[in-house]
Parts: structure tokens; sequence; C-alpha cells
């Protein structure tokens, strides 16, 4: 005889599927990260580079905590601030600010190979 599922079980089932759906797109945000950042070679496609980086950065912010992926979503916010910083010229020490996007940035395109692998 076959048993209904419960509502838990329901409630889990869909949140595996959308943990699965993220995990299997992380491989893509990573390579879309490294497309923004080679932007950032080109003086005329910087804003893009940057715009790019934060819009994605914050998709990765809002998503991975919700579903266990807590460090993840802690690299992509620092990314996020940083960007901020370096786009609107806020920054004080601009060299330094610009080591941190890229401290920043390292440690998130590693959290998400790493989560790839996982």
């Amino acid at each position: 005889m076959e048993t209904n599922p419960t509502p838990q079980q329901r409630y889990q089932a869909t949140l595996d599927t959308i943990r699965q759906k993220f995990t299997n797109s992380l491989e893509t945000y990573r390579r879309e990260l490294e497309g923004y950042l080679f932007l950032l070679n080109d003086t005329e496609r910087t804003v893009e580079g940057l715009e790019g980086i934060s819009m994605r950065a914050h998709k990765i912010r809002g998503i991975a905590p919700t579903l266990g992926y807590h460090a993840l979503g802690e690299a992509a916010g620092k990314l996020e601030t940083v960007v901020g910083e370096l786009s609107n010229n806020r920054s004080t020490h601009p060299e330094k600010t610009a080591q941190e996007f890229m401290r920043c940035y390292q440690c998130l395109v590693s959290g998400l190979s790493n989560s790839v692998k996982a």
C-alpha cells in the first residue's frame, strides 16, 4: 500500500530539488564571474564588469545561506560590499580596496569551485 508523503516530506523534497538546482548552477556562476573579471582589463567595460560581479555576488549572497551554503553567502556579501566601494569611489585607500577586492573575489570563486566538488 502506497502512503502519501507528509507535508514535511514534501517540503524537504522541494528544498532538496532547489538545493540541487543551485548546486548545478555554481560552475556557471564561477565562469560568469571570471568573464566579468576579464572585462575589468578593458577601461571602456570596467563599469560593466563591476556591475556584473556585483549582481552575481548579490544573487549568491541571497540564495546561498538559505540553502545551507553559509560561507559562500558570506564571501559573496563581502565581495558585493567591496565592489560597491570601488564602483562609487568611496574608498579612502583605493589600492587597499583593490587588493581586498581580489582577496574577496578569489575567496568566492574558490568557494564556488569547492561547493561544486562537494
